[in-house]
């Protein structure tokens, strides 16, 4: 009953909100690489961003991810470290903290949980981001999304957001590949 209670949850959660976050609470083992590519809409202000992901495994359960994001609004540049506390059977928790620049710089905390089953996996949680330049403010978004592998090293992703406080809601989809 628990089991199903938390994947109803999780499956409500996912369905339509947003894309920031690229992948999912595990983490890349030390060593292992990955690439990335993914098209973001945002929505109010309308803004159509490509990002590039680019994450390596750095110890075990901690991995570390920079982003370079290109487009209509202004260009984003960024990286986390993020650490996996609960690695399961079927759930993961980790924790992502890091720092973007986007106009202006940002310290970025978020808690992410994942489910997996056999052939996907879903992601949620919410996403903090305050603004340390240019002024003081914290923004805040739900996000949550789904990854489908397709070939062995392969993944397909697609991620929406919902904003709570300031920020903007966004939708994007993405595949990454693992070396």
């Amino acid at each position: 009953m628990k089991k199903s209670f938390f994947i109803i949850v999780v499956f409500i959660l996912s369905m339509g909100l947003r894309a920031e976050i690229f992948g999912s609470a595990g983490t890349l083992k030390p060593g292992v690489m990955m690439f990335g590519v993914e098209p973001q809409i945002n929505i109010k202000p309308t803004d159509v961003m490509g990002y590039f992901h680019f994450g390596v495994g750095i110890i075990e359960k901690m991995d570390l991810n920079f982003k370079l994001g290109l487009g209509s609004a202004d260009t984003y540049f960024g990286g986390d470290l993020e650490y996996q506390f609960i690695k399961s059977d079927a759930v993961d928790l980790s924790l992502s903290f890091g720092t973007h620049y986007q106009g202006s710089a940002f310290l970025d905390i978020t808690p992410i949980l994942t489910h997996r089953f056999k052939s996907f996996a879903l992601s949620s949680g919410p996403k903090f981001n305050w603004q340390i330049s240019n002024g003081r403010y914290l923004s805040m978004s739900w996000f949550a999304g789904v990854s489908v592998p397709i070939y062995r090293n392969v993944e397909l992703l697609a991620d929406a957001g919902i904003k709570i406080r300031g920020n903007y809601s966004w939708i994007s989809g993405g595949i990454a590949t693992y070396f």
